[in-house]
């Protein structure tokens, strides 16, 4: 693979290896794909994970074409982007140059972006990015402008997310206390303050709703009356009575969306009656509705045995429909198998299905701890754009011993704020 192409697959997963490779290639110019990259939402969900603005700023400021990179910001910073996302990403890294490298540029370019912002909507993308620049001032001006907005639309709630936002950035500085000294001076500030107050108030009184107790009533009740059906985790304190009722029901019943149902149910409950009646519904091939196996096989991983490690090898070496039998090597799994899941990892994988392969390899290397994860959850750091996913890959690996030195120096620089805390503690414990 080439240089580009391996900087671009990095830039898209987030990971701190683009850090490197432009330390490493210092006379490669990288600047277009990372121009490219920056006007793109490449995380897998922008409001779980959050921005990657700090990620940028980091791999700019490493750059050979620094002054181009930021003069590329700056501009796109005042354009109109389809993408909120991509409107946040550029103001934060336009506010972290004009903060930590002193750029009056930078901070002039916020300041006149959000203006914008404020003459033409109320849901603003750049408040972060102002408090950043400009500290209590903006958060005083932005709490002024949300009071008075508040006073003109009384239906709206208020639930502190300015005063988070500073507190995020300035952690000694107490946004709460500077806002309610604030109030008693300007009503506008005043009103902001109440209506905050107000919500916080509100979620204080909110009585936890009360938990239906789950029985064999109400389980039976939900299975074949209930239009929309979820298996939550209170099924797993059921009496082992109740789940042997339930899987003698489910023996006998014959409605596939109902069957479908019971083996929701007995993917998280171990189903009490043995794994033949399973086994035998995974394989009448052509009667069994497809809508069944997957659900089959998801109860079937509870078990351990021979026989299914045999019949989940047979398939899974076959290449076809690994996202649905690859759970049953979650509890059958053996030495060795590291190699045919790293082979699994190199076909040509959508993003998506990435992502949904990553929850049975994180749960086969959580339920068998060895170091030989190296190699496959290490193929799958490489090719992951959910930093929330990719820290759980990385945690395992370093609970399995199979954390390489590579890996922990790149997470130092990664797109995800949790993996860079996460690089910080371990440091913090290899060093002690």
């Amino acid at each position: 693979m080439q240089i580009q192409q391996k900087f671009k697959k990095a830039l898209k997963c987030g990971t701190g290896k683009a850090y490197f490779m432009l330390l490493e290639h210092p006379t490669i110019d990288f600047s277009e794909i990372i121009k490219k990259s920056l006007l793109k939402r490449l995380c897998y969900d922008g409001q779980c994970e959050g921005g990657r603005g700090n990620y940028y700023y980091e791999l700019i400021k490493v750059s050979p074409q620094k002054t181009a990179l930021i003069a590329f910001v700056l501009e796109e910073l005042q354009k109109e982007q389809g993408d909120w996302y991509v409107l946040t990403q550029l103001y934060e890294i336009a506010a972290l140059f004009g903060v930590n490298e002193g750029n009056e540029a930078a901070k002039e370019g916020v300041r006149k972006r959000m203006k914008k912002e404020l003459e033409e909507t109320t849901d603003w993308d750049g408040d972060s990015a102002l408090i950043r620049v400009d500290g209590v001032k903006a958060l005083l001006g932005l709490a002024q402008l949300r009071g008075t907005i508040l006073k003109n639309n009384p239906e709206w709630s208020e639930y502190g997310a300015l005063i988070n936002r500073f507190d995020e950035i300035y952690p000694k500085a107490n946004g709460s206390k500077i806002i309610r000294r604030a109030s008693l001076q300007n009503a506008s500030i005043k009103e902001y303050w109440n209506q905050v107050q107000k919500s916080r108030s509100a979620r204080k009184k909110i009585k936890k709703s009360k938990k239906v107790k789950v029985n064999y009533k109400v389980m039976t009740k939900s299975l074949k009356k209930d239009r929309f059906f979820w298996v939550s985790d209170q099924v797993k304190d059921l009496d082992k009575e109740v789940i042997h009722a339930l899987a003698l029901d489910f023996d006998k019943e014959t409605q596939p969306k109902r069957q479908e149902r019971y083996l929701k149910i007995f993917a998280k409950c171990k189903f009490p009656l043995g794994t033949e009646i399973l086994l035998d519904l995974i394989e009448r091939k052509h009667k069994t509705p497809k809508s069944l196996v997957e659900p089959a096989i998801k109860a079937l991983a509870s078990f351990k045995s021979k026989k299914i490690r045999s019949y989940a090898l047979e398939k899974l070496k076959k290449k076809k429909d690994i996202l649905i039998y690859l759970p049953l090597l979650i509890r059958n799994y053996k030495a060795g198998d590291h190699i045919l899941l790293e082979e699994i990892l190199q076909k040509n994988w959508k993003t998506e299905e990435i992502h949904d392969l990553n929850y049975d390899y994180r749960a086969i290397y959580r339920k068998n701890s060895v170091k030989e994860c190296m190699l496959p959850l290490k193929r799958m750091y490489d090719q992951l754009n959910c930093g929330i996913c990719r820290e759980g890959v990385l945690k395992i690996m370093s609970d399995n011993g199979a954390l390489t030195p590579s890996i922990l120096k790149e997470m130092k620089f990664d797109s995800h704020l949790s993996i860079r805390k996460l690089h910080k503690k371990l440091k913090k414990v290899k060093s002690s």
